[in-house]
């Protein structure tokens, strides 16, 4: 097996990343480059220019992005390039005039934009969709050999950045605030999920636990239900609780043959 040097690739994305991320990064702007300059001897409409932006510009850095956090810098670089296709015209010398704002051409069609994308978030919402599934599938491959180097003891949502950290554990944890927004515990029997660490009440605003209760601390759902029946001790919820987190505990349904707890 040889030995990969500093400019080599593989599966399309560089096998080292060094300090100069702009620059290293810097071939997905020339492979944009170099195809919008392959349309611009050919008569496009603007909704021709639009098809193709969404269809082919914008998939072309989705891999990379599901992988390494661009650097802001490129994602402006890159969004500035397709504004600049966009609004030129064929009869126009140079790059035209950029009449609009990316972030007005980002809007959504229903909001009076053109619907395209912001890159950056795109690139976060990429790396998020990796992190969940280190945190729903950890006996994956990927999954366990990031758990054994960067957080053996805990689970991605309360894993460290640590000491030394690749570029690609950089990016992937740089997306675990926005994993944290989206992620709640499913209870089924209620055995792995704490009442006061994890979120868990059906309340879009806030599904944290908000009573303050010293005989809550390191205590798993289960500790509420009933022994023997799949229900709420209702008595110990109101006694334990304030108002409203007993009605948001009480409102959840169980299941009868419950499963375990799951993400979702």
């Amino acid at each position: 097996m040889t030995e990969a040097t500093d400019g080599s690739l593989y599966l399309g994305l560089p096998n080292i990343i060094g300090r100069k991320k702009t620059v290293i990064l810097g071939f997905l702007k020339n492979k944009i480059i170099n195809q919008l300059n392959s349309w611009n001897g050919k008569f496009l409409s603007r909704a021709g220019k639009e098809v193709l932006l969404k269809s082919v510009i914008q998939s072309l850095p989705t891999y990379a992005m599901s992988v390494f956090l661009l650097p802001l810098e490129t994602c402006q670089e890159i969004e500035k390039i397709m504004a600049n296709f966009w609004w030129k015209t064929s009869s126009a010398k140079g790059q035209g005039i950029i009449w609009m704002s990316w972030d007005r051409m980002a809007t959504p069609k229903h909001s009076g934009g053109m619907g395209f994308r912001h890159l950056h978030d795109f690139n976060l919402a990429m790396l998020a969709k990796q992190g969940w599934q280190f945190l729903v599938s950890p006996t994956s491959l990927a999954s366990c050999v990031f758990q054994a180097k960067y957080y053996p003891n805990s689970d991605f949502l309360t894993a460290k950045l640590g000491n030394n950290p690749s570029f690609v554990w950089c990016s992937i944890w740089s997306a675990q605030s926005l994993v944290k927004l989206g992620c709640q515990r499913t209870i089924g029997n209620g055995m792995s999920t704490s009442v006061l660490k994890h979120t868990w009440l059906p309340d879009p605003v806030n599904s944290f636990v908000t009573s303050n209760a010293l005989s809550l601390d390191n205590k798993m759902v289960n500790s509420l239900m009933d022994i023997h029946e799949t229900s709420w001790d209702i008595s110990l919820v109101h006694d334990m609780f304030n108002p409203r987190d007993a009605h948001l505990i009480l409102g959840i349904s169980l299941s009868s043959i419950p499963n375990e707890d799951c993400w979702s």
